[in-house]
């Protein structure tokens, strides 16, 4: 019998003579309570196993993401260490020229600002981002190396319009800026016969976001779409090559590099991500 309230009817010769009723209490599984336990158990066993299926594919998709910026980090590292060399190279000639007049002094000077600026580059190179103020530092610590070396025949100032504790607690992408002030002082004096050539660098940011540097000289300047000044200025493509790697990590921010006149003034403007240490 199925458990609930039962009544039983006694007759005889077609005559009542007395009732039962009893009830038939229910097995411990067919109570009320148990159902709701079961099926309790049942809807806590499915969502622990779609809290693993989730955890899962998150930790796969994570480590997916881990491996790419890897991969897009091992390529801005390999794009960096390119411009060792073409650093070395261009600071060897005047060495040599040096050496070839006989100017002993003035070459062991050279030399050893050089080893201090190139010991300051490698200790950058070893990562892919670097503080503000040590990439400022760098760079200012380059044109005044590029002033001595040339007699100081050009005109040298920045601009940074940023607060200390941003300088101190947000990193850039490293060593982009120098190639960039390197090519303003070659094509500069080269450019400038009538005046003194004049470089300035700004520093400033937007929106907390986005660093922005403009190498700005009075030279004629050049356009980034000429192939020719491409195929001439390594430098310069590994930066733009650089800042494509950038771009796959930084995918909502407008990073990138451009080239405008103002003011009779060729401006290089470089926009970088900006990383809080």
């Amino acid at each position: 019998l199925q458990y609930g309230k039962y009544t039983v009817k006694i007759y005889f010769a077609n005559n009542f003579i007395k009732k039962y009723s009893f009830e038939l209490l229910p097995k411990w599984y067919q109570t009320n309570t148990s159902k709701f336990l079961f099926y309790l158990a049942i809807l806590i066993s499915c969502l622990k196993i779609m809290y693993f299926l989730f955890k899962r594919y998150h930790l796969r998709k994570s480590n997916l993401l881990k491996n790419r910026f890897n991969i897009l980090q091992l390529e801005s590292s390999a794009k960096l260490n390119q411009l060792k060399p073409h650093f070395i190279f261009n600071a060897i000639t005047p060495l040599q020229n040096y050496i070839y007049k006989q100017e002993n002094p003035k070459a062991i000077i050279y030399l050893n600002n050089f080893s201090t600026l190139l010991r300051q580059m490698i200790n950058m190179s070893r990562e892919p981002f670097v503080s503000i103020q040590k990439e400022i530092d760098f760079n200012d610590n380059f044109a005044k190396f590029k002033l001595e070396e040339n007699a100081y025949n050009f005109d040298y100032s920045i601009i940074i319009d940023l607060k200390d504790e941003f300088l101190y607690n947000c990193k850039i992408p490293s060593l982009m800026i120098q190639p960039l002030l390197e090519n303003a002082i070659s094509y500069c004096s080269v450019d400038a016969v009538e005046i003194k050539p004049s470089i300035r660098v700004e520093y400033t940011c937007s929106d907390y976001q986005l660093f922005i540097v403009k190498v700005i000289d009075n030279g004629k300047g050049f356009e980034l779409k000429d192939f020719n000044v491409l195929k001439k200025n390594n430098a310069l493509q590994i930066i733009q090559e650089r800042l494509i790697t950038l771009k796959k990590q930084f995918k909502n921010i407008n990073i990138g590099i451009f080239t405008s006149r103002s003011n009779n003034e060729f401006v290089l403007t470089i926009k970088l991500p900006i990383i809080y240490i």
